[in-house]
């Protein structure tokens, strides 16, 4: 048995709330625990927690979860992070969060389409 393994267990058994997640156990969740969270928990992230994720855990995200990120969320992201995004991530965008993401954000989600068509 292992310390990850025991965490893992420990984390089940208190339900530590997601705002509570440290950089480094963001960025130990898979593909399959990313595309489990609901609406509810994808509101619970801190601003600082979004930019805690890697550019392939972004990529994993599906297109109703994208939906749920905050105004306040999007402003988190980093370039590279957008950069990871796919096309299909970046046409989920709702016109509302689209108005919170930056010039310089906007600019890369466009060569990001450019990209992808």
């Amino acid at each position: 048995m292992d310390i990850k393994m025991l965490e893992n267990v420990l984390r089940k058994k208190e339900k530590i709330p997601i705002s509570d997640y440290t950089r480094k156990e963001i960025r130990r969740f898979t593909e399959e625990k990313i595309k489990s969270f609901t609406e509810e928990q994808m509101r619970q992230f801190t601003c600082e927690q979004i930019s805690y994720f890697t550019c392939e855990q972004i990529s994993w995200f599906t297109r109703e979860q994208i939906r749920q990120f905050t105004d306040y969320q999007i402003s988190w992201f980093t370039k590279e992070q957008i950069r990871s995004l796919t096309g299909e991530q970046i046409r989920s965008f709702t016109s509302y969060q689209i108005k919170y993401f930056t010039k310089e954000q906007i600019r890369i989600l466009i060569d990001t389409l450019k990209k992808d068509n």
